[in-house]
């Protein structure tokens, strides 16, 4: 994944899929002091995570690439 802002490549970072959290994990954190209502949707993101200097703004440009699926 790139983000990119004017010319310049702000953060640029890799990861994959066995580096995600198993589901059941996420679900126990999320429950342990939460009140969690019925149709509560879990969802999930990346293992990148940018700082709060790099978020996104208007007009930036996002490039994911995936192999192998």
């Amino acid at each position: 994944m790139r983000i990119i802002r004017g010319n310049e490549v702000i953060l640029e970072g890799t990861t994959n899929a066995s580096k995600m959290r198993r589901i059941e994990k996420q679900i126990k954190y999320l429950i342990r002091n939460n009140d969690v209502p019925d149709g509560t949707l879990l969802s999930t993101g990346t293992a990148i995570v940018p700082g709060r200097d790099k978020g996104l703004r208007h007009g930036d440009i996002v490039e994911i690439t995936i192999t192998k699926i």
